[in-house]
């Protein structure tokens, strides 16, 4: 049933073409990442992770982030109100400290595997208005012939565009 539903490109939860074909190694993104995290799946990741490489400047995304959101002072979410007005709901301390602890597990989970430093050609860059961590899990992906992990569907049709390759 699950495969029927992620399958059918018709359908509301269809995930993008997938090959069949055995698979040697594999490029994680950011996002995909953080979804193996959320749903409780680092042991997937950490049974694979001499196969499973990550691009340097999704460390450094995290180390920033990290460093953010240990230095934030307040934060919360933004609101407008019946009568128009902006307010503001502060998060509590117990949410500043798990989700420094989640951006410190996630570091932690990104350091287990394969770091590789990307360097991407100038006149290889694929599109400008992705982050630098996504475009370089997308080159290195293609420049090595990795499996590319992405749980963004966007970035899986751009890959598939670049490589003209489904995966």
């Amino acid at each position: 049933l699950i495969k029927t539903l992620v399958n059918d490109n018709s359908g509301l939860f269809f995930v993008g073409d997938v090959a069949d074909n055995e698979i040697q190694e594999y490029m994680i993104t950011l996002q995909s990442l953080v979804c193996a995290k959320i749903f409780g799946m680092e042991y997937i990741i950490l049974k694979l992770k001499d196969k499973i490489h990550i691009a340097k400047s999704v460390i450094n995304k995290l180390n920033e982030d990290f460093i953010d959101v240990s230095e934030n002072v307040s934060s919360g979410s933004l609101g407008i109100n019946d009568e128009g007005k902006i307010y503001m709901i502060e998060e509590d301390a117990q949410i500043k400290k798990d989700n420094i602890e989640f951006v410190r597990e996630l570091l932690e989970l990104a350091n287990e595997l394969v770091v590789d430093e990307v360097i991407i050609k100038e006149n290889d860059i694929i599109i400008s208005f992705l982050d630098e961590d996504e475009q370089d899990s997308l080159y290195w992906a293609k420049e090595n012939n990795y499996t590319l992990i992405a749980d963004d569907l966007c970035l899986r049709k751009i890959h598939k565009y670049y490589t003209n390759k489904i995966f």
